[in-house]
């Protein structure tokens, strides 16, 4: 069993750290273009998903590697409004807020409040 952190922020960088061994892992620069609003994992298909301000969704091995699987691009093309909750000033017409996965399905939760489902299949041909 593997033991790694994964944390992403407001500058589309993605993380890893190995808790067992307590240092640092990969760094992903440019994991997204802007902020990062949310990570999901899903444990049954060990898979990382990513997503924020640009309003793509990425796909990761969720491990120390943090080796890019696939790329949903322009996920979220509905003029919406996300404000951020450290800088009300900053705001995104194309942010998803929320990811989580259920039953083998990734789910999207754009900032005008829609939600866009990923099925196992999307998934899986990954």
């Amino acid at each position: 069993e593997r033991d790694v952190l994964i944390s992403a922020g407001s500058k589309g960088k993605l993380h890893s750290f190995d808790l067992k061994m307590m240092r640092k892992g990969a760094m992903v620069a440019g994991a997204h273009t802007g902020r990062i609003d949310t990570i999901a994992y899903d444990a049954k298909a060990d898979l990382l998903a990513t997503a924020g301000i640009d309003g793509h969704i990425r796909l990761w091995t969720p491990d120390l590697q943090l080796a890019p699987l696939h790329k949903f691009a322009h996920v979220c093309q509905a003029r919406s409004l996300s404000r951020h909750p450290g800088n009300p000033k900053l705001f995104s017409h194309f942010a998803i807020t929320k990811l989580h996965f259920y039953g083998g399905n990734l789910y999207a939760c754009t900032a005008q409040g829609t939600v866009i489902l990923f099925g196992e299949r999307e998934l899986w041909i990954v």
